[in-house]
């Protein structure tokens, strides 16, 4: 009776040994989730970007009467009179129109008191000689630059006609420039035969086969 009861005891002594490590595991197992739990909770109170969205607050430039005063919603300082309403005019006397612009711009051509050399534009440009029908600004080998046409105009007056240059803003300039235009079209249209008139557009008087179906030299301009 007494070696069983020894034996029992052994046993069950053992068996809490052996099983001892399963529970520390468990119990290890269990201890891990919790400090996951505590950790995680800890994350997000600690987290910025966890808190309430900090964009939610109150818009200072809201214009609900509930939110701040908007600092937008002031005067508006563009809103004042239009600093443009008060423009100057270039010039005392405006022309009334471009005929008149033409005109003045005729005289001034052959005027040889723009300068002191004796000499006028229209020395130089007989009939508009010499003068190109191109937008400027433009590269002018006289010159040796890319100008204006007030500049070119101002350069012969300066230099040729040793003259002294014109104001932007003058009237004379601007009649200059206008006259100068007309001229270098002309000439330009004098100087293309496919600008005259069209002989082969007249009507045929000949039965014979019409000499002016052929092509037109003058249609690729």
């Amino acid at each position: 009776m007494l070696k069983t009861f020894l034996l029992f005891a052994f046993i069950s002594l053992g068996s809490l040994f052996i099983f001892q490590p399963n529970i520390a595991k468990a119990t290890d197992k269990n201890a891990t989730y919790d400090t996951s739990i505590i950790v995680a909770k800890n994350y997000r109170q600690n987290n910025p970007c966890m808190m309430k969205n900090p964009c939610a607050m109150m818009n200072p430039c809201s214009k609900n009467p509930g939110m701040m005063k908007n600092p937008y919603g002031l005067k508006n300082p563009c809103g004042l009179k239009n600093p443009c309403s008060g423009i100057k005019p270039i010039r005392k006397k405006a022309f009334k129109n471009k005929k008149q612009v033409l005109k003045y711009g005729k005289r001034l051509w052959r005027n040889k008191q723009l300068g002191t050399a004796g000499i006028s534009c229209k020395t130089c440009h007989q009939k508009g000689a010499n003068l190109k029908n191109k937008p400027y600004p433009r590269y002018i080998k006289m010159t040796g630059d890319i100008v204006t046409l007030d500049q070119m105009i101002n350069f012969c007056i300066t230099n040729p006609m040793k003259g002294e240059a014109l104001k932007w803003n003058s009237k004379r300039l601007t009649a200059l420039n206008a006259y100068t235009q007309k001229l270098a079209k002309k000439n330009a249209a004098l100087n293309n035969p496919c600008s005259m008139r069209n002989p082969c557009a007249m009507k045929n008087p000949c039965a014979m086969k019409n000499p002016c179906s052929m092509k037109n030299p003058c249609s690729g301009y």
